[in-house]
């Protein structure tokens, strides 16, 4: 039986470009989520000293969304996992895509939560 060899990824066609801006969106990920959590971590440190120090009982969801800023290094790692996966030509251009995009609405839900754990502590401190 003769072996059917897959075709090169050419970076000027359409799938290579469709693999090229997965890679890149999801390298974009990685930096943007660490980031996101490091500076995350210290605004969550600072906004529960401040709570403290005022003597503000924070709800619940308040602190899980205070606690939650480590998640972001997940999504990084998820991020970083596929791109080696991409990179070695495991996954298609269009499970890039797919993930890429999951990630995304992963890290905008994660910010939302955040945003809203910030902003109701800061309007009770206010």
């Amino acid at each position: 039986m003769a072996q059917v060899e897959a075709p090169k990824m050419n970076p000027s066609t359409p799938l290579g470009q469709l693999r090229t801006f997965g890679l890149l969106t999801l390298l974009g990920l990685i930096v943007l989520n660490c980031f996101l959590a490091y500076s995350g971590q210290s605004l969550a440190t600072q906004m529960r000293r401040a709570a403290t120090h005022e003597g503000i009982q924070l709800s619940s969801f308040s602190q899980a969304a205070l606690a939650s800023q480590p998640a972001f290094y997940l999504v990084a790692s998820a991020a970083l996992v596929t791109v080696t996966l991409g990179f070695g030509r495991r996954f298609s251009e269009h499970l890039l895509i797919y993930v890429a995009f999951c990630l995304l609405v992963l890290d905008i839900t994660g910010l939302l939560v955040s945003l809203w754990g910030f902003s109701s502590i800061h309007f009770l401190l206010h």
